[in-house]
């Protein structure tokens, strides 16, 4: 083994001997020696390379690696010598990587990190399903909570959740709505999160007072009920930051929470996130947790509205615990009729997959279309290199002829391909941090964990292996291809068209399959267009243009009567206001996100519980239809006289009314409907029939809608306001001129109420078009990249081809062949190639455009449209790559080329 180490180290330095004596020579003729002279005094000046070995063979004896970094100096010099070719490829490379390592920090981010809680893949979300219905991810009543923590051992814990608007008034302070979320008071220990400052909830904090009991028929009347306990508070740290400047002290201070007391008992580190499904309207960054106090004994067995997560126990597997949950739900169906009608269902999730269940196939969708971005960089550098490998066919059958064996020219040449590779990923790493920032820029609300997405040591190390990756696919097969050549051609050819023209089929499978990848991304990124546009076509069942909406937080300490006149009065003054055409309400609005459903039924509801249907329920002050130009299709909409505890009527869509009472008026009938007002459905009457509103998103239709007066929900006044502008056709209409005055009188009425996410509605219309966007943004720029670099790819072929057949060429013309015979030769070679790339990419697309049926709107994977546009844009592009190097060839001079062949 030793003498072998030996025999390698003697060759790779008879190697470079050989290399100094050429560049010696080459330096000798630009100094005007004739070559053979030049060679000569090569030979002279290395005379003394046997004791120059022998020095050289100690040296690397003591430094065995100072060949590999010979290797990357050398192929660092042969690169600075070609600065054209060697900006060409980086840059190439640098657009490849870049994007791919920009993805890769989404996926990194979404799909790889683990979620920041204490053994994160214990924890489970659980979740119920409707499967009468079709509803899914339905939460749990506090009674059902209660009891599944009782009667599923495989749960160490189990803790829930829910959103809890509160507005937040410290003392001399301005009132402030905040983002609270509701827990009970185990959350933290679940998760495995830590305070910071003061302590966690303890059980006693969400125990709620006894109801009054109703005193005896002819008894003196009860004493004044006690005040209630205060809510105890953990400030989220950011929140605690910005509020209250980091001061410790905080804890154990008083707030006033609309009315009600709370206590400040500590402080949350840093780094919290509370991570549920978008689709659940759990706020990722809470600015305060609030324990819910629950009565257990008296709370409304299906008043639902509990997130649930729970932390697996020692040994205990999803599966078991799922097993445990439907066992639990059997019995709950076997003794109430009302989930053995809806088919209620359970799930339970690991934590992280159901966090990314609806985001995966986009993002997997999007680093298949970067992947494809990679590999057409790769294919046009290794043309490069292989045009650059004819070019030095001279150079290396001379290194062949001197005695240097393949080997040690495949790794000079690979060793070029990795400082090519390296150089562009150092670029790349800059390119994809100016693309994470768009990234988060237009990345859609239901993308989790956004501000995870940065440049870590994971999003490095790809970067590094993509570069040597791309390295081994566009320099190996160059390299390989190199180190073999035809000496006998070479010497035969004498520098006309070069040994290595039989690398012209390699060269143009290259380009075909650059073609083939940039045009399946085309069709990507034409699909998303077209879905854009049926999108911004599609009539959401209102006019969000000229708009103003924003939130005000409700207040305990009042009564429904003074909710009532304070509504009255908001309305008439924003109605009022300069400008403003109309003011009214509604809990939730649709698209904020906000889900709120009820079930309804007709007749054969009331004995059969599997008959009732699921819809969503919307709160509404009177002139919302008005004010949002919902089109009223019959009876009339909600007025001031409805709001009365008599009123037993309700406006309904259009689907719904479809549904209910297809070929007939809906106006008239009675509907079976569950309302907050009582714990059992009632009879309501239909007063209107109004045009469906699109709710969940501008994608899909989504669940019919019912609409009820805010009394039948208890008249607190919670909910989002509106204020429309008048507009005139044509004039620039931006309702957020109305904001400071809005505010104002917001304030004159009632100074202690906050008003929050004050904005045009444009902006949630705007938000609910980000999915498509991104998705189209992405896909469109990849294609386009894809599109230039396969279009660059394919002139370089053809001005190869040119050039090699320079001669031919000639001859060609000097026969008398018109000028247009060989643009159009060069010109059909190229659409041949092109035209074969075409023929995979369309098989390929119909294959692979599947993937985009979850993203893609009002249009199929296999869109004929598209498909021919795409195929039309296509051929364009090659005619116009190949058009250059054909009118070259045409205009070729038959003098000169027979000269120059």
């Amino acid at each position: 083994m030793k003498h072998d180490h030996h025999d390698q180290m003697d060759e790779r330095l008879e190697e470079e001997v050989r290399f100094h004596i050429d560049m010696q020579t080459e330096r000798n003729v630009r100094l005007g020696m004739k070559r053979e002279e030049a060679r000569r005094q090569a030979l002279i000046d290395f005379g003394g390379r046997e004791r120059w070995k022998s020095e050289a063979r100690q040296h690397y004896r003591s430094r065995p690696f100072d060949g590999v970094r010979r290797d990357f100096v050398l192929a660092a010099r042969s690169l600075s010598r070609n600065r054209g070719f060697a900006l060409t490829a980086i840059l190439t490379l640098a657009l490849g990587i870049g994007a791919s390592t920009a993805i890769f920090s989404v996926v990194n981010a979404v799909l790889l990190r683990p979620l920041p809680y204490a053994d994160a893949g214990r924890l489970a979300l659980i979740w119920g399903d409707l499967r009468a219905r079709n509803v899914n991810d339905f939460p749990f009543s506090p009674p059902l909570y209660r009891e599944l923590k009782d009667q599923a051992p495989s749960f160490r814990d189990i803790a829930g959740v829910s959103p809890f608007p509160v507005t937040v008034q410290v003392a001399g302070d301005a009132p402030e709505q905040v983002r609270a979320m509701g827990v009970t008071s185990n959350l933290l220990a679940v998760l495995g999160t830590r305070v910071l400052h003061g302590r966690d909830f303890v059980p006693d904090d969400a125990i709620a007072p006894p109801p009054p009991a109703e005193p005896a028929p002819g008894a003196q009347p009860a004493p004044a009920a006690a005040p209630p306990p205060p809510n105890m508070l953990i400030l989220n740290h950011g929140f605690w930051l910005r509020r209250f400047g980091g001061d410790p002290s905080v804890v154990g201070r008083s707030v006033d929470m609309g009315g009600q007391p709370g206590t400040i008992v500590g402080v949350l580190a840093p780094g919290f996130e509370l991570l549920f499904p978008p689709n659940t309207n759990i706020e990722p960054n809470p600015d305060l947790l609030l324990a819910l106090r629950i009565d257990y004994v008296n709370a409304p067995r299906f008043n639902v509205f509990l997130r649930l997560v729970g932390r697996l126990a020692p040994g205990a597997t999803f599966a078991a615990a799922h097993g445990e949950l439907e066992r639990f739900l059997a019995a709950q169906r076997e003794q109430h009729a009302v989930m053995r009608g809806a088919d209620w269902r359970g799930r339970v999730e690991p934590m992280h997959d159901d966090l990314v269940r609806d985001v995966r196939p986009a993002i997997f969708a999007l680093m298949g279309a970067v992947t494809f971005v990679l590999l057409i960089a790769c294919a046009n550098v290794a043309n490069l290199l292989l045009v650059r490998a004819a070019a030095r066919e001279g150079e290396l059958a001379v290194r062949v002829a001197m005695g240097s064996s393949p080997w040690r020219i495949v790794r000079q040449l690979v060793a070029e391909s990795l400082v090519l590779s390296l150089t562009g990923a150092v670029l790349a790493v800059g390119l994809a941090h100016a693309g994470i920032r768009l990234l988060t820029a237009l990345a859609p609300a239901n993308l989790p964990r956004l501000g995870a997405i940065d440049i870590d040591f994971a999003v490095l190390g790809f970067a590094t292996l993509a570069a040597i990756v791309a390295a081994a696919l566009f320099g190996l097969v160059p390299a390989l291809r190199a180190s073999r050549p035809e000496l006998a051609d070479v010497l035969r050819a004498a520098g006309r068209t070069g040994g290595l023209a039989g690398g012209r089929l390699l060269r143009n499978g290259v380009v075909v399959a650059e073609v083939a990848l940039s045009f399946v991304l085309l069709v990507g990124g034409g699909l998303m267009v077209r879905s854009f546009v049926e999108l911004s076509r599609v009539r959401p069942g209102y006019d969000p243009n000229g708009v103003l909406t924003f939130e005000i937080g409700g207040r305990a300490d009042r009564t429904p009567d003074e909710v009532l006149s304070f509504q009255s009065q908001l309305r008439e003054r924003l109605a009022a206001l300069p400008g403003a055409e109309a003011a009214t309400g509604v809990f939730p609005l649709p698209l904020d996100g906000t889900l709120f459903s009820a079930r309804w039924g007709q007749e054969e509801a009331v004995t059969d519980q599997s008959r009732f249907q699921q819809a969503n329920v919307h709160v509404v002050f009177p002139g919302y239809f008005e004010a949002m130009r919902t089109r009223l299709l019959a009876g009339r909409t909600l007025t001031d006289a409805d709001n009365d505890s008599s009123f037993r009527g309700v406006v309904i869509d259009d689907v719904l009314a479809a549904r209910a009472f297809p070929g007939e008026s809906a106006v008239g009938k009675r509907l079976f409907i569950r309302t907050a007002r009582s714990p059992e459905p009632e009879w309501l009457e239909v007063i209107g029939v109004v045009e469906h509103q699109r709710h969940e998103g501008l994608a899909t239709k989504g669940r019919e809608a019912i609409f009820l007066p805010d009394r039948f929900f208890g008249g607190n006044g919670v909910g989002t306001w509106m204020v429309r502008m008048t507009c005139r056709p044509g004039e620039a209409c931006d309702p957020a001129r109305l904001a400071s005055a809005a505010r104002h009188v917001v304030a004159e009425l009632d100074p202690r109420l906050a008003v929050s996410r004050m904005q045009p509605y444009t902006r949630l219309v705007d938000r609910a078009m980000t999915p498509t966007r991104f998705a189209l943004v992405m896909l469109g720029v990849f294609a386009t990249v894809a599109a230039v670099l396969a279009c660059i790819g394919l002139y370089g072929v053809l001005a190869t081809t040119v050039r090699q057949r320079t001669a031919e060429i000639g001859v060609r013309v000097a026969l008398g062949a018109p000028r247009r015979s060989i643009f159009a030769l060069v010109i059909g070679h190229g659409m041949k190639l092109s035209a074969l790339g075409l023929a995979i990419g369309l098989v390929a697309s119909f294959w692979l455009t599947r993937s985009l049926t979850t993203m893609l709107v009002g249009v199929p994977p296999t869109d004929f449209a598209t498909y021919a546009a795409i195929v039309g844009l296509f051929i364009a592009i090659a005619l116009a790559a190949c058009s250059v190097p054909a009118r070259r060839a045409a205009s070729l001079d038959p003098t000169s080329a027979l000269r120059s062949g």
